[in-house]
């Protein structure tokens, strides 16, 4: 189980404290609840307008969509020593963003989103389906394109058109690695 710190909208890492997920030092303006693109995951409001009243960060109401495109920037190193730990990802957002240690709902839901969404692009030639083809994406697909899946799975959950023009490059926000995953 991965060990979690949250935070509530308007604290602060501490002074002298950096923050744990983006390494701003004394105060994350968004307290990581960012995407690579300095969007709320939220209400996708940019990194420097508010967020809303009924952003979900704010009411304490995240969706599956809004798991997903935060799990992006989770994704840790497998365990295995190659590929990433997507089921960890996804579950380390459901932890953080609805701020309970055991996000079984929003996680399966947001799973199964990703698993539908491999399922429909891979197609039924690919003899995979399911948390098989989950598990052999995590193993053998770069970080960038499992992030593209995540926002994919969550426009598809949100019934919007998923634009990868518009995705940002990841090269200026690293993810993976056990340094991305928080700590306490």
């Amino acid at each position: 189980m991965l060990a979690t710190t949250t935070f509530d909208q308007d604290d602060s890492a501490g002074e002298g404290g950096q923050c744990p997920f983006c390494g701003l030092l004394d105060v994350c303006p968004r307290n990581c609840y960012h995407d690579h693109n300095e969007e709320c995951v939220g209400c996708r409001a940019p990194l420097d307008v508010d967020c809303t009243s009924s952003c979900p960060l704010r009411t304490g109401e995240p969706s599956v969509a809004m798991i997903l495109r935060f799990a992006a920037k989770l994704l840790p190193w497998h365990a295995l020593g190659f590929g990433y730990g997507i089921d960890e990802a996804i579950f380390a957002a459901g932890q953080m963003l609805a701020d309970e240690r055991r996000p079984y709902p929003l996680y399966t839901a947001a799973v199964e989103a990703v698993e539908a969404y491999l399922t429909r692009q891979h197609g039924p030639d690919c003899g995979l389906e399911g948390r098989e083809l989950l598990a052999r994406t995590g193993l053998l697909v770069q970080a960038e394109v499992i992030a593209l899946t995540f926002y994919a799975a969550a426009a598809e959950v949100e019934g919007a058109v998923f634009d990868a023009a518009a995705f940002s490059d990841f090269s200026e926000h690293p993810i993976g690695g056990r340094a991305s995953l928080p700590r306490l």
